[in-house]
């Protein structure tokens, strides 16, 4: 099927960004990076938009200088015991700290986890890797 031209808006910090990495990795054309970026982004939060029962892991990046977001995340994952498997806690630097949070449950619940942690104010950034489990 042949491309639909579209206008997409970009903050300028985005742009140049994206400039940035196309010069660096050596890629060309804007419109096919934007279109595996969109792709990407599109299969992650299908994922989450999946009935039944899920298992994956959450990777939230955060500042932990902010004012309470150590105690937010702790105090958020003691409302999903059910769901949540094992984490783990890295120090990064002075700032920035790691978390990876293992889940196994119903994806519903795995979604409102995400949600609630990605709103932390904070909160970096919020990745999930989700599969389906398929019970006989």
């Amino acid at each position: 099927m042949p491309a639909i031209k579209t206008g997409v808006s970009l903050d300028p910090e985005v742009l140049d960004k994206l400039n940035r990495y196309m010069r660096i990795a050596g890629y060309r054309n804007r419109s096919r990076v934007i279109n595996q970026a969109l792709n990407l982004y599109i299969v992650e939060k299908e994922a989450l938009l999946q009935e039944g029962k899920g298992v994956g892991v959450l990777t939230l990046l955060y500042d932990h200088t902010v004012s309470d977001i150590e105690h937010n995340i702790t105090h958020i994952q003691h409302d999903y015991l059910d769901i949540i498997v094992s984490s783990i806690h890295v120090h990064l630097d002075n700032i920035n700290c790691l978390e990876v949070i293992v889940v196994r449950g119903d994806i519903k619940k795995i979604r409102k986890l995400a949600e609630r942690l990605e709103n932390l104010k904070g909160m970096k950034v919020l990745r999930h890797v989700l599969s389906r489990i398929c019970e006989k």
